[in-house]
């Protein structure tokens, strides 16, 4: 299935914000959607996943990994060294930190039903 992604780059003082947005030729509505937020500031060399989700029925043809592989290229090109994300079982299923386990992740810090991941960038890599 054809597809593409669409960028949209927002900058803050403190951050850049990238909202990627994964659109697949037979429907209207994106098929998944990440947003990327490389510091600039207080935490420069860092950026930070959040709001990852890919529709169900769009699940299993590996638009996840191609949102998660732009926004690893975004991180690279912009000379940070790691990528976080916060967990969630309340609101995430354990299958999505598992996938992302599998894409490199560690888990650094855990809680009751929570971890934060990291990724490190290796910058030569783009």
């Amino acid at each position: 299935m054809k597809t593409y992604i669409y960028t949209y780059k927002t900058e803050w003082a403190d951050c850049d914000n990238y909202v990627l947005t994964l659109y697949e030729a037979s429907i209207t509505v994106p098929a998944g959607i990440l947003i990327l937020q490389v510091f600039k500031t207080e935490h420069k060399g860092d950026a930070y996943l959040w709001n990852f989700h890919v529709l169900p029925s769009c699940r299993g043809k590996g638009y996840g990994r191609k949102l998660l592989d732009r926004a690893l290229k975004i991180a690279r090109e912009a000379h940070c060294r790691m990528i976080v994300l916060d967990w969630d079982e309340r609101d995430t299923p354990r299958w999505v930190f598992d996938w992302y386990i599998r894409r490199g992740f560690d888990e650094r810090e855990f809680g009751k039903g929570c971890a934060r991941l990291y990724l490190k960038l290796d910058p030569k890599r783009l």
